[in-house]
């Protein structure tokens, strides 16, 4: 049982991180859109094409970085 239980808690955290690594992409997708005013496919694109060494995934979380550093907490209802 052990194992099972360590194989299920092995796959949350697996599915917790695709969650979020899923999040950081529509967030990145939204914040190039309002950027560049394109649309969702364009906005990958030009994700895509950044050659961050750490993929799409490192850029999106890069992009939110930069939303979250610019944001204003009394505009922005996604402001932490």
């Amino acid at each position: 049982m052990v194992r099972g239980h360590v194989r299920r808690e092995v796959a949350a955290e697996r599915l917790v991180a695709t969650v979020r690594a899923s999040a950081a992409l529509d967030e990145a997708i939204g914040a190039v859109r309002t950027w560049r005013q394109c649309d969702a496919a364009v906005a990958l694109e030009l994700l895509l094409e950044q050659q961050n060494p750490g993929g799409v995934d490192a850029e999106a979380t890069r992009v939110a970085r930069v939303v979250d550093h610019e944001a204003d907490g009394r505009s922005d209802p996604d402001w932490d």
